[in-house]
């Protein structure tokens, strides 16, 4: 086993160069990235796990009250890329018609870790909702002005892991 930050092209170039022979990714971060290299280095051999709630959108209770708040220019999802959390941040925009976003309402962050970072120099009054999954949720809530506006147990379907293996 070996963590790697959810760093999911690092994860693919392993998986393609052989250092590794099997894998886990969130189906919408391996369909991506196969996307992006126009080839399909990998093939998925099992669904492993839908997420049901590890996944959630973590605000200030302040700033942003509900999910219909999030609606506004100034909203900023903080987030690790290519991640479940960017899955379940374009689900809510979609879900919740969050119009008003600005074109590109994400912050994108290298781990979470970074998120933490992020979070660390927020105050409840800027712009900023953090997007992550567990342990970091619980985390970020030991705070008691934070609060989840929204998590995956909210939605089906959409954050799916699965187990690959390299074509080779």
């Amino acid at each position: 086993m070996k963590d790697d930050n959810a760093d999911y092209a690092k994860r693919m170039d392993a998986l393609e160069s052989g250092e590794i022979q099997i894998a886990a990714f969130p189906m919408d971060a391996l369909l991506k990235i196969c996307a992006q290299r126009n080839r399909l280095p990998a093939t998925i051999i099992a669904i492993i796990d839908e997420t049901r709630g590890a996944d959630a959108m973590v605000a200030y209770k302040q700033r942003y009250p509900d999910v219909d708040s999030l609606n506004a220019p100034e909203t900023r999802f903080v987030l690790v890329d290519d991640s479940p959390s960017e899955t379940l941040s374009r689900v809510v925009m979609h879900d919740f018609d969050l119009s008003r976003l600005a074109k590109d309402p994400m912050l994108r962050v290298p781990s979470p870790e970074a998120i933490l970072q992020e979070y660390r120099k927020a105050t409840p009054s800027t712009n900023e909702v953090f997007v992550t999954w567990e342990p970091y949720v619980a985390q970020l809530l030991e705070n008691e002005q934070l609060h989840v506006l929204v998590d995956s147990s909210k939605f089906t379907g959409y954050i799916v892991d699965t187990l690959v293996v390299s074509r080779d």
